[in-house]
């Protein structure tokens, strides 16, 4: 590794130290490493279902935010129930973005854990 590919590194990792929650953090990396990929989704363990950039990331989890801010959820606690997945990603770094509590929950099935989802 070159020289000045050690100081970019360590001028990253500098940057990303300094920001104190993960939304600094994501919205620090979709600044300076737009396209570099913050995700990518294989659930079969080999095939790339998703892959999303940083950019990508952070742009969703903003119209999320906003969503859940005019539905009047700011601050609230918001119950999860997707599947595992970039959506799932998306709508809990959403709910952070937004200020709510993101409370996961399995998806739904028919007549199991209704009592204890009520």
């Amino acid at each position: 590794m070159s020289g000045l590919m050690r100081a970019t590194l360590a001028k990253e990792a500098a940057g990303l130290a300094s920001h104190p929650s993960v939304v600094h953090r994501m919205r620090w990396l979709a600044q300076h490493r737009p396209d570099a990929v913050a995700i990518r989704f294989l659930p079969q363990g080999t095939v790339i279902e998703t892959e999303l950039s940083y950019a990508a990331l952070d742009s969703a989890a903003r119209r999320c935010a906003a969503s859940l801010r005019s539905a009047g959820l700011a601050g609230k606690r918001v119950v999860l129930m997707l599947p595992s997945g970039s959506d799932y990603l998306v709508a809990f770094l959403g709910c952070l973005y937004a200020g709510s509590v993101a409370v996961p929950s399995f998806p739904r099935r028919p007549n199991r854990h209704q009592d204890r989802l009520v």
